[in-house]
Order: structure tokens, then sequence, then C-alpha cells
């Protein structure tokens, strides 16, 4: 399944923008258009990082005139999620030559969208490879070579579809694109497309943009990413500059050099951006880790045989049953076996350990599928990463058995760790030891601090430390969790100031878009913060440093009871009646109506997760097409609305129908909204099978959501939510009607 939201009025950077001057067109201001990451690889191994913006037909519009460095900044620090966020462009940007090109101190402002996270990498995806005939020049491969190299479809050993699924152990699996598309018949996941360009000396991004525009002709599409879940392009040689292939991060489409479509290693590099995957790193050069793929891509069509690091396979989640993230105490051992052999794991033997928070502990066995890793065969690896998503990895050390690696960057507390290889076999035993600092004095032990942390559906993102700032010292820390359960911790420390800080690696704090999350500190049992809330972090001070004189011996602990607040007794706050109503009440204006029939598809709604999907059959209210979800797992079984501006509404009408297959008593489903663009859901409507529907039969409701004037009109958005309790319990909605109604105020 793919994800994006839909571009803002994009379509203006070729008709609407006024102002056109030869091939130079004016960017309309507070352009909007969703954000897309370019990660290309060179021939002279250096690496690239753009910004694109997505246009409605799939061509991407390389912005120029920004610092690869802002980029790599934004999209490190969790503020820009590629093909999730959209970028309003200045006042004063320019189209030229297939470039947005933004002015000179020009500001881009994120806006972001919903954080659609993605989990384990699994199931079937389909993958179509485009070749590409141009005026005077044709991709190399016929498509049967093509369709060789990729999918195997001929003999072929070593190829995207068998790396993946040997990799994956079996969960993902691509599929060659078959069938019938707009008429068009696909075989064997490969076509051609005729593009009326020359090749030679053009830059790729021409060439690229060109193939996209063809291949949706081709197949009467609006965008060439509705064919399929992947699309690989490969460009004709002779484009300009010494460009090996990129790809789009969390994003459908990938670009090749012409024979780079071939090498496995390229093909498996590539679509690995598509699935959120960054590169693999050593010292300073990004792509340095030549353990497993993300490092270095190879001109070889039958290899190398290796598969991915230990910071790729924990956030790709193939081995989330053999994997473990520990804060080691003392000294632990564990036994590690390679990834290639994970499916004879037995008792406590690991794929990857996570330390602390940013380091990860893996056997880099080279057999089988892994064979031709060219790095560190047969060792134990040590990697960093920050983040639990899109972020480069670094390896720091190679160990054979005996070896070892001192740091105190795994842990957030900057404590000593000594990771050793203890001995290396067909697995391998790692001891991880921690430098106990000498045992300080003991201090005076006036107050205590407990702070209670109730994580999100997300716990392994919620870290805390407290500090006591009189002496710098770590008092406490907790996370990341590995459960939404409620976790308390408590401390006597002395009477002095502390500093509470907690953090959110994805950025989305942990209340209340999944889950609502909440924590609260308590200092001598008074309540000192809470919160839930909050971006990447937030922090609370609290206390003094200056040494205070204890109050005197037998004065109260408390201020005597206050009298009581409410008295004496008031009327009551609904009468009188009230006078006429003073405002009149304008007919509704509709804003969209979806039946979610062809050729408008989803309409003004996108699909939240792998849980949702657009439905073809009989359970449609009207016509053909409906939404479906299943189970409950928050946004993957959600569907959410296009931003809606309501600035001259003072009510939304939310008109729908439903049906619900094998739903159980307490199962059902919510309408939110959202008046922040998608970040912070609040419940508009609950209903449960055994208050308000029956199973099989299309029912009817029609919800009201009031606007606040104080929040934000611009990027409200609605979305329906099943809180299933397993995949079979399924709800069906459509014909979705919203209405804005105006009071306008009578003199």
């Amino acid at each position: 399944m793919r994800y994006w939201f839909p571009i803002i009025a994009l379509a203006g950077f070729h008709e609407s923008c006024a102002d056109k001057v030869g091939n130079i067109r004016r960017i309309e201001e507070n352009m909007e258009c969703l954000a897309v990451i370019e990660d290309r690889q060179n021939e002279d191994h250096t690496e690239e990082t753009r910004l694109d913006c997505e246009k409605p037909d799939g061509s991407m519009i390389p912005v120029s005139g920004i610092e690869e460095s802002w980029i790599k900044e934004k999209v490190s620090n969790g503020e820009l999620h590629s093909a999730v966020d959209s970028i309003a462009l200045p006042p004063g940007s320019m189209e030229h030559n297939g470039k947005v090109i933004v002015p000179p101190g020009g500001n881009v402002e994120i806006r972001q969208g919903a954080r659609l996270r993605r989990l384990a990498v699994t199931g079937e995806k389909t993958v179509l490879a485009v070749r590409i005939v141009a005026n005077d020049a044709s991709t190399s491969s016929s498509e049967a070579v093509i369709r060789n190299e990729v999918f195997g479809i001929g003999g072929d050993a070593v190829n995207l579809r068998s790396q993946y699924l040997a990799c994956s152990h079996g969960l993902l699996k691509f599929k060659p694109k078959e069938g019938e598309v707009g008429g068009v018949t696909i075989t064997g996941g490969v076509t051609t497309v005729t593009i009326n360009i020359n090749v030679n000396g053009v830059s790729d991004a021409t060439v690229r943009n060109a193939a996209s525009s063809a291949l949706a002709a081709k197949f009467g599409v609006s965008s060439a990413s509705s064919i399929a879940d992947y699309v690989m392009l490969c460009i004709p040689p002779g484009t300009s500059g010494g460009w090996i292939a990129y790809a789009y991060i969390n994003s459908w489409l990938s670009v090749y050099n012409n024979n780079w479509c071939n090498y496995p290693s390229g093909q498996m590099h590539e679509v690995g951006h598509n699935l959120g995957l960054a590169h693999s790193g050593e010292g300073s050069v990004t792509y340095g880790d030549q353990s497993g793929m993300m490092g270095y891509s190879y001109s070889n069509d039958e290899g190398p045989l290796m598969c991915f690091n230990g910071p790729k396979n924990w956030q790709l989640g193939w081995f989330d049953d053999r994997s473990i993230a520990i804060t080691p105490v003392g000294e632990e051992t564990f036994t590690l076996i390679g990834a290639a052999e994970y499916d004879q794991a037995s008792g406590n033997e690991y794929v990857t350990l996570k330390v602390g928070d940013k380091c990860y502990v893996s056997f880099n066995r080279k057999v089988g599928i892994n064979s031709g890793t060219i790095e560190g065969g047969n060792q134990v690896l040590v990697h960093e990463k920050e983040g639990v998503g899109y972020g480069e990895s670094t390896l720091m050390r190679k160990l054979s058995s005996g070896g070892s690696y001192s740091t105190t960057n795994c842990l957030s507390s900057g404590q000593d760790l000594t990771i050793t290889a203890v001995s290396i076999g067909t697995r391998a035993e790692v001891k991880l030891s921690t430098v106990q600092p000498p045992t300080p004095p003991p201090v005076a032990c006036s107050k205590t601090i407990e702070i209670s942390v109730k994580p999100d559906n997300y716990p392994g993102e919620t870290t805390w430390t407290l500090i006591n700032q009189c002496t710098g010292a770590t008092v406490l820390e907790g996370g990341p969790y590995t459960s939404s359960d409620l976790a308390t911790k408590t401390i006597c420390v002395p009477d002095e100031k502390y500093k509470f800080e907690i953090k959110d690696t994805y950025g989305d704090g942990i209340c209340c878009s999944y889950g609502t999350g909440f924590y609260k500190g308590t200092f001598g049992g008074v309540v000192v913060f809470e919160g839930g809330s909050f971006g990447a972090s937030k922090s609370h001070e609290f206390g003094s440093c200056e040494v205070s004189s204890p109050p005197p011996t037998g004065s109260p602990t408390r201020p005597p009871t206050p009298a009581p607040t409410s008295a004496p007794t008031r009327p009551p706050t609904s009468a009188p009646t009230p006078a006429p109503t003073s405002a009149l009440t304008q007919p509704a204006v509709v804003i969209f109506e979806n039946d979610f029939e062809s050729p408008n598809d989803l309409g003004d709604f996108f699909i939240g997760g792998v849980d949702a999907t657009r439905y073809i059959g009989s359970n449609a209210h009207s016509g053909e097409a409906s939404i479906r979800l299943r189970n409950g797992n928050g946004k993957d079984s959600a569907m959410v609305s296009d931003p809606i501006d309501v600035s001259v509404y003072d009510e939304l009408k939310v008109k729908f129908h439903f049906l619900t297959e094998e739903f159980e008593s307490n199962d059902g489903f919510v309408l939110e909204y959202a008046a922040d663009g998608g970040s912070n859901f609040v419940v508009e409507g609950q209903w449960l099978k055994a208050d308000d529907f029956e199973n099989g039969t299309w029912n009817e409701i029609k919800e009201s959501i009031f606007i606040d004037v104080n929040v934000s009109t611009v990027r409200f958005r609605i979305r329906f939510t099943s809180t299933g309790a397993t995949d079979n319990d399924t709800i069906y909605i459509d014909d979705v009607k919203v209405s804005g109604v105006t009071s306008t105020e009578l003199a």
C-alpha cells in the first residue's frame, strides 16, 4: 500500500498561474504541494538529497534554491517526512525548465500531514518496470530481459523479487503487475512507453517526467502511481550527469540509468528507499557500510547475495520476535543468530539487539542468502542510528571472537558500555557490560518524586529523563517502552531544582492522534507537571537550588479548608428562558459529496493504512464502490479527508451510510475531527453494534460538528476509524456528504 497526501492546486504550475514569460512561470503565492525526498547515487560514489514537489499526474518537479543541508536537517530532526508532509512555496517562486526555483531568502513552510508510520513491511506488492523509447535512444534491454532481471521470469536466480522474498523469509513478496489496466494488457510486470523527446544531453528529470506522463496516458489513468504499488523507470542511456539510480522516500517511484535497472543490488537499494530505508554508512562515507544493502550498489546482475544490517532489519520489522531492546545494567550475555538463519532460531536467540537509544548489535553470518556480504562477514557488528524511522545508519565496529568495543554513545545517561564478542561460530555470544560509577556519598532525602507515563500506541518512540539542575546528574530515566501500559517510577531526592524532559522520536507527542497517552510528575505529593500533547520534546522545571530554612515545627501541612466555593446556591444557569435566537441560520452549503465511484475513486479522502481500501463489489450503498475498513488498528483502519476550509462556517454537517459485517457487541466505529491538519483528532461520534446498529443492514447517520472560532479553520479534517477487534470485523462506508452551515448575526 502506498501512502500520500493530495497536492493542493498544483496544476497551477502549468495552467492557472499567471505571469507567464516564455518558459518561466510565476508560481501562485502560497502554493502547496506534496513534499517528496529524492535520494540518488552517483558514479563517483557520492550521493545527493533533493526536495521535489509531486504533481497530480505523478511527475516530480525538483525544488531548486534549497540547500541540501537544510533538507537533511529537517528530515533528521523529524520536521519533514517524505510523501507525508506538504510544503508551501514562498512568494516569488518560479517554474523554469522543469524546476521550481525558490528566490534567495525565501522561506519554505513545512505543513505536517498525519503521521502514517510504516510498521513491518510485509505482504504482496505489485511492481511495474518500464522500458522507454525516445527519439534518439531506447532502454538497452528488451522487455524480456528486464522481466527476467527484475522478476526472474526466464530463469534468473538473483533479482529484486527473489532477494526481498529471501531476505524477509517470505514476508515481502514483490509480484509483477499483470492484467488489464485501462484496456491495455500488462504481461509479466514490464511495459514500454514512447516519449517524443531526445535523451542525449538532457536531464534525467525531463526524461523521467515525460515517461511518467506517457505511462499515465497509455493506461488511461490520471497518475502513473495508480498502476502498481511500485514503478521502476529504466531511463535510456545518454542523459546528462554521472548518476546511477535514485528513488523517492516512502513513495512509489524509483529511476535507473539504463542497465542499472538490471542489477539486483541497485534494485534493492532504490526500492529500499521506497520502503523508507536510508543509506548505510561507515566513517564519513554515506555508502561505506558494505555489510548489507543500502550501502554501495554493484554493477553485477547476479549479486552480491546479501541482505540488510541490524538497524535496517529492526526498522523493517521482519524479525520482531527475535529482536529485543535493552538497557543493560552491570553485565549481561546474549546469543545472536544471523538473519540468514532466522528460521533456525530457538530459545533466547536474537537477530538484533537494540541497546539504549541508538545502538544496534547483530551477527553478520556469511551463509545462504547472505553469503555474498562484502564486509564484516561472520563478525559481530555494532551500528548507530538515530530515531525509529528514516535515518542513516553508521557501522561503528566489526568484532571478531574476543574483540570488544567501548562507547558512551549508546545509553542516554552517557554511561560507558563495552560490547564484547565472547565467541563466534554458527552463533555469536555477546557480552554487554556497563561500568558502574563510584558510589556517591549519601545525599539528603527530603522529597519524593513520582513520574507516571502512559505511552501512546507507539511506546517505542517515548523516552524521558529527570536531571538535577543543581548538580547536573541524571536522577531518573525511562523508556523506550514496550507497551502502552501506565509505567510509574519513584525516587527520594534532595529538595532541589529538577528538569523533566520527555521525547517522542517521531515528533508527534503521545496524545491524542494515536492513543491517549499522558505523563504526570509529583514532587513531595504535589503535581508539578503533566501533559501529553507535544511535538518532538517537552520539558518542565520545578524546585530551586536555593537552600531554604525549614518551616517552624508543627506548622500546618496545608492551609485551612476554604469556605465552599459554590455558596450561596446560584439560580439555575438555564433560566430564565432565553430570548429568540439572534442569529439567522443560512441554508447548508455542500462542501463535497463522495460516492467513491470512478473516475473520482477516493474523492476527497485518502486511505489511512493497510486495513483500509477502496472496495468494488456488492457492498456499496449506491453504485459498486465504497470504502472498506477492517479491524481496529487506529490510523491503519481509517479513512481521512483532505483539508477542509471551514473558515466561513459555524457548523459542519456530515451525512453518510454504512454497513457492517461480523461486528460483535463491543465493536464499532468513530467519526473524528482535527482542526490542526491531522495531528490531534477529537472523537465527535461513536457507534457500537450493541446499541446502534445490526450487521448486514445499511444505516444512515447525520452528525453535526460545531466549529470552535479559536482554532485553525483552513486545515480541518474528518476521519472515520473502525474499532473492530479482528480482520473479519468489516465496515463499508458510502455516500459521504459534508456541508457547511453559517449563522448570520441579526441586528
